[in-house]
């Protein structure tokens, strides 16, 4: 007697928000014959492959065909969240301007110096299941007991906070059907064109000021099936003048864990934009910033060589027109971080809410009445005050107006500070939460519009302080 898979998802790694369906059923007359029958499902969620951790015990009645339909993925997508910071984690450590991150001096995930791994956007997960009837015990028949003979466990996946939307198109092999993040373009092995787990354009443009990472899948093979992601070891910077002459390579190294059983090396995080290179003080970098007009970016394995997609950072200058720059993060579909900088026209505006009361004149509790000439009349005693940033975007391409509709779609949004040469001051300095109160986004076209360009609006989250009264 056995249980057996009669569906499982196709692939392996698998991104939290999409279905995630695991259909079960038993090779005897169990379910036939037997009352108060269900299938029971055992979800174990771990940081390491080699401990893992019960979170719940689910069940289910096996439906007309005689089989159990679980869908986990409400269940499974509570376990992954963004990443914020920087890592302490499995052995790695990141740095900020060579700064080690700690639990007392914390830098952003943005501003790393080299590179970050993925320690809450990734996870493992395997299931064990179990069937319980009505005197499954001899020794109690009339109870509901679990077969002991009878289980059957899933190999280890791998979650990460991603989503498939209902326009992604699906891999089939039978019954089974899942998401293949290697032909979606999303995951490299040597000359296939997979690259970083991001929409945003191979070119993208940055100001020398400005921080940023691009996110990969590493070390995804073995044991993920159909995903051909080896490990990331470093990545190659090459910088290019005005006349497309290289003015030399640096490597940025990317550091894992030594422990190969923990969900942190399947997602890293390298530091990719102008400010990353100069907070960690690469001497090539400092050198010749200043003649720099590109660079190109392409991710390595120490055995294969260069792996997936070549990257190019435009550097752009600050507004000749005195136009602030405001650079925004954003949450993506793929749970990793998105950056573009609004370097043209920008509105600062401020709203505010006043509550007051009627303030007597004069003193009433003292030896006698004494006029002031600041007491009586209306008076405040609690100011909300608001800002909002209205920005514009330069004049974009196709793809580029297709990408920024996951800014619209975003639960995270933040602004993004550059950098700055003092040690010091990471709190609150580099990263500051906001809503984005745009809600309407008419996609554009060139055929349409002529020209694509788009205005977006932020709210700071948090009220500007004033004094209590």
């Amino acid at each position: 007697m056995a249980l057996q898979f009669q569906q499982v998802p196709l692939y392996r790694l698998l991104s939290a928000e999409q279905d995630i369906i695991f259909v079960i059923k038993e090779d005897t007359t169990i379910v036939a014959d037997e009352s108060k029958v269900k299938f029971v499902a055992y979800v174990n969620v771990m940081s390491d492959s080699a401990a893992p951790v019960q979170i719940g015990v689910f069940k289910t009645t096996p439906n007309a065909a005689e089989v159990g339909i679980f869908d986990f993925s409400t269940i499974l997508k509570n376990y992954v969240t963004p990443d914020f910071t920087g890592t302490d984690a499995g052995g790695v450590i990141s740095t900020f301007k060579g700064a080690a991150f700690s639990n007392t001096n914390y830098h952003s995930l943005h501003t790393v110096d080299r590179s970050a791994l993925g320690v809450n956007s990734v996870k493992w997960f395997q299931i064990d299941f179990k069937i319980e009837y009505e005197g499954a015990d001899p020794a109690f028949p009339n109870f509901v007991a679990e077969d002991p003979s009878m289980s059957k466990s899933t190999e280890n996946h791998i979650l990460y906070n991603g989503v498939v939307d209902e326009t992604d198109v699906l891999q089939t092999f039978g019954s089974n059907f899942g998401y293949n993040l290697d032909v979606a373009g999303y995951a490299t092995y040597g000359a296939v064109t997979g690259g970083a787990l991001s929409d945003a354009p191979l070119t993208q443009y940055a100001r020398i000021t400005d921080y940023g990472t691009l996110p990969f899948f590493s070390n995804c093979i073995p044991p993920v099936e159909g995903i051909h992601s080896p490990t990331i070891n470093n990545a190659e910077v090459e910088m290019f003048n005005s006349s497309n002459a290289s003015l030399g390579t640096f490597d940025v190294a990317v550091t894992s864990s030594a422990t190969t059983t923990l969900a942190i090396n399947k997602i890293v995080f390298i530091g990719c934009f102008p400010a990353n290179f100069t907070g960690a003080g690469y001497s090539a970098w400092n050198t010749n910033k200043a003649n720099v007009s590109y660079y190109t970016v392409k991710t390595e394995n120490a055995s294969i060589g260069v792996i997936g997609q070549t990257y190019r950072f435009d550097i752009i200058c600050e507004s000749n027109r005195g136009y602030e720059g405001i650079r925004l993060t954003w949450l993506n579909k793929h749970g990793t971080w998105d950056y573009y900088t609004f370097n043209k026209k920008s509105v600062r505006s401020l709203s505010t809410n006043r509550k007051t009361y009627t303030q007597l004149s004069g003193t009433w509790n003292e030896a006698t009445y004494k006029l002031h000439g600041s007491s009586g009349g209306r008076k405040n005693y609690k100011v909300d005050t608001k800002e909002k940033i209205k920005m514009n975007t330069d004049y974009v391409s196709e793809d580029e107006s297709v990408w920024l509709e996951q800014l619209i779609n975003s639960t995270e949004v933040y602004i993004l500070n550059g950098y700055q040469s003092d040690v010091g001051g990471t709190l609150r300095r580099y990263v500051q939460p906001v809503t984005l109160t745009t809600s309407k986004h008419t996609r554009k076209t060139i055929a349409n519009d002529k020209l694509i360009q788009y205005t977006f609006e932020v709210e700071r989250t948090k009220n500007k302080r004033t004094q209590s009264v």
